[in-house]
């Protein structure tokens, strides 16, 4: 192999030998920029973006979980003081499922089970995110349920989300 490009270099002029010098020392860092690199820096920017997206729900999860617990502490109070607003058993999967319908979410779900003990576990495959937040913030503090677990992600069109919840019964 090294003799055959001796002598390929060899039978070159000067000239023709500088003009390959200067091609190889331009192609391999360039070849190595374009399949390598490159890749790597995009792929980092979207992990980056993606790290960024997450902590922005995150955050805005914190912030209705505490105005959820405001509300909550304040509801239990204004409950308790004028005796109504008692605590009703867990609704049920009919009863979700018909809360789901008057939400207009019933199409969206993709998963509605119960399993042992009346936990539920409920899954949209692709919903408008702002018609999930509205229908949790409307149905949660009347249906008996603690949400156990929950896994939320963006969708294939912007606003929407996959989500995914366990709920189960309180008390």
């Amino acid at each position: 192999m090294g003799e055959r490009l001796v002598d390929f270099l060899l039978a070159r002029t000067g000239r023709e030998r500088w003009l390959l010098l200067a091609l190889v020392a331009v192609a391999v860092p360039v070849t190595i920029w374009l399949a390598v690199l490159e890749p790597l820096l995009q792929a980092r920017a979207a992990a980056a973006a993606r790290l960024q997206a997450e902590a922005r729900l995150h955050a805005w999860v914190l912030d209705r979980r505490a105005e959820a617990l405001a509300l909550g502490r304040t509801g239990n109070a204004a409950g308790s003081a004028s005796g109504a607003g008692a605590a009703t058993g867990p609704i049920g999967v009919s009863g979700l499922e018909a809360a789901l319908r008057q939400g207009g979410l019933r199409e969206q779900v993709s998963g509605l089970a119960r399993r042992t003990d009346d936990v539920i576990e409920l899954a949209f495959e692709e919903v408008a995110f702002a018609a999930l937040g509205a229908w949790l913030a409307d149905v949660s503090p009347g249906w008996g349920y603690a949400i156990e677990s929950y896994r939320i992600e963006p969708g294939s069109r912007p606003g929407t989300v996959s989500a995914a919840f366990t709920l189960r019964p309180v008390g």
